[in-house]
């Protein structure tokens, strides 16, 4: 049987074997010609300078670690809708106020670079002085509410989430900081730079409720006391997804989507036996794609997805499954490499270099696709969500590569 390490050199090499395709999206913004892409409509991204900026498919997306922006790959992810109203504007007339007293000011500067983001002061007459929006939601939804925070003197906030039809708080939950990293267990927070978190949390809302109101503001904070804050997005998720930007009504994000067929897939493919090796991170332990290979249906298909933490291999021939591996755990934000193999009665699987996950009975059949989605599959909504950064095919079936 297979054991597949990680010891793949930059240009897709593995023991002597040369890639049939090599695709390495961390290094170019220039997306490869035999892929066509489409969607991210209403999109953004950071640069490499670690800016935020309108983006469009394919997006090409950078991250914060180590002090340093560096190339992410490209980010993919399903269509949703920003239902916060003139998200960035808290001066516009649907933005409301929790007390009185203080000042919100947009004098710093957001993450595009321009002074774009607002300085929340609190005032002498109360400690809880802060932005309050009444959304309108799809009913019954699910919902994310985000923003981006910095602590400024602040020592803690108040992060809500109010159902309105119901009269209660669905997520109400007190941001606290400690050594200049905000937490609470209930909440999630992903650090942008060296100063800005953005945080968000998820509630489900009454069947019949239709609005909630969306609140970041301080919580006993003393007189001059201030965070800054920008970018909020509340949507329909069950996590934050990219920002999207609105004004006067709410703004949808299309879904990205990139498709490789016809010959610039076969030129390459081998149905008879192969490699594939993936890079990749998944955003949330949720239901992602990491890539299909399929012929325009679910009948015939090679699968690698997320099912919460458990990466999956779905292979599916003449609409049977012919195997169906969990093949590890991922990290939600951590990078992963998956490399299987495949040919008639053997296929194997191994997520960053552990032993081969197996599967020696496919019946004899393999699928016979036409075309590769990398980060997405026929499912809407179920796009990768994160970024894929490197897909490699080997035209063989490699065996023993441990060791190599």
């Amino acid at each position: 049987m297979l054991g597949l390490s990680l010891g793949l050199g930059l240009s897709g090499r593995v023991g002597g074997f040369i890639p049939a395709l090599s695709l390495d999206f961390t290094t170019s913004e220039t997306l490869d010609s035999r892929i066509t892409a489409s969607g991210g409509a209403n999109g953004r991204r950071f640069n490499s300078s670690g800016e935020m900026e309108a983006a469009a498919t394919p997006r090409f997306d950078h991250a914060y670690a180590d002090a340093e922006w560096s190339a992410a790959g490209i980010l993919a992810e399903p269509e949703t809708t920003n239902y916060a109203l003139h998200s960035n504007d808290l001066d516009d007339a649907v933005w409301g106020r929790i007390a009185s007293g203080g000042t919100i000011i947009q004098d710093a500067t957001g993450l595009d670079g321009s002074t774009s983001a607002w300085t929340v002061t609190c005032g002498s007459a109360s400690g809880y002085w802060g932005p309050v929006q009444q959304i309108t939601i799809p009913l019954g939804a699910t919902v994310t509410w985000s923003f981006y925070l910095q602590k400024g003197t602040s020592s803690q906030q108040r992060f809500n989430i109010y159902d309105v039809d119901a009269g209660a708080h669905l997520s109400n939950h007190l941001i606290t900081w400690i050594d200049g990293v905000p937490t609470n267990g209930a909440l999630r927070f992903k650090q942008i730079n060296a100063n800005v978190w953005r945080v968000s949390g998820s509630a489900t809302v009454g069947a019949g409720t239709t609005s909630v109101n969306a609140v970041c503001r301080h919580e006993e904070a003393a007189d001059g006391e201030y965070f800054i804050i920008e970018r909020f997005q509340l949507e329909a998720h069950d996590r934050a997804t990219s920002y999207i930007d609105t004004a006067a009504s709410a703004v949808t994000r299309t879904a990205d989507s990139l498709t490789m067929t016809g010959t610039d897939f076969s030129d390459w493919f081998r149905a008879d036996e192969g490699a594939f090796v993936l890079e990749f991170s998944c955003p949330a332990a949720d239901t992602h794609t990491i890539f299909q290979a399929d012929d325009g249906t679910a009948d015939e298909r090679y699968t690698l997805w997320a099912d919460g933490t458990d990466l999956k291999l779905t292979i599916v021939d003449g609409a049977a499954t012919v195997a169906n591996i969990t093949i590890g755990t991922i990290t939600p934000g951590q990078v992963h490499r998956c490399a299987f193999a495949f040919k008639a009665d053997d296929i194997a699987a191994s997520l960053d270099g552990a032993t081969a996950v197996t599967d020696s009975d496919t019946g004899g059949g393999l699928p016979a696709p036409d075309r590769v989605r990398p980060g997405a599959s026929l499912t809407a909504g179920e796009e990768l969500g994160g970024h894929l950064r490197k897909m490699t095919f080997y035209p063989r079936y490699i065996d023993d590569v441990e060791g190599l």
